[in-house]
């Protein structure tokens, strides 16, 4: 039989009797773990324990339907730049642009996603972590640069849930290129409005691509 503080299956055999022919075996009911045993009447709980899980909305929109137990669905308007690569988590923020390393300074930046003119180094991509930022965006990164960050090769590209402390996308490609002029002049102009990175990257079968979404 399994002991108090077992975790079980649904199915899993949690307690057996001998009985004429051989024995009786009991099967959990459902999933979760084994909180209680009377030894008097045999009962047996079960129970699944949950911890609650938060899911930020990352945007500011309109909750159009919501199905209990399962999904929300929002509904927002924003001007969206596709990207080409991101890693880390879903996260949101403030737009913040710097077009060198300098004009970072002892800024508060914290909660806010940064917006590079140019391809960021491994050292500033690192002193950011003490800024506390919610993310960094930039038109182009040296691959080692970003290996160096996340601390491991990319290999098949898979990625959007690494536990780092921020999230980074990568709009056009690896490399030291600096962003495009057009491109620089339209994220400025929305400077300090809210914005909402989503890395998730796959490159196989079912393609999807990070994105950045600008609510001017």
């Amino acid at each position: 039989s399994k002991p108090v503080g077992d975790f079980v299956y649904r199915g899993d055999v949690i307690a057996s009797r001998k009985a004429a022919g051989g024995f009786n075996f009991v099967k959990a009911p459902q999933t979760g773990n084994i909180t209680h045993f009377d030894s008097k009447t045999g009962v047996i709980t079960l129970q699944y324990k949950t911890s609650p899980i938060d899911f930020p909305a990352h945007v500011h929109g309109e909750v159009i339907e919501l199905q209990a137990e399962e999904s929300v669905t929002l509904r927002y308007e924003a001007r969206r730049l596709d990207g080409s690569l991101g890693v880390g988590k879903d996260s949101s923020g403030t737009l913040y642009c710097v077009d060198n390393e300098a004009a970072i300074g002892d800024s508060d930046l914290k909660g806010k996603l940064i917006v590079c003119s140019f391809a960021p180094g491994l050292e500033l991509l690192n002193s950011l972590k003490e800024k506390q930022i919610a993310g960094l965006i930039c038109s182009s990164m040296e691959e080692k640069t970003l290996c160096g960050f996340i601390r491991q090769e990319l290999g098949v590209i898979n990625t959007g849930n690494e536990p780092l402390a921020y999230s980074i996308l990568i709009l056009g490609s690896f490399g030291k290129q600096a962003m495009s002029s057009s491109l620089w002049q339209e994220l400025k102009a929305i400077e300090g409005k809210h914005a909402y990175l989503a890395p998730h990257t796959r490159i196989r079968a079912g393609v999807v691509r990070p994105f950045l979404d600008c609510q001017a």
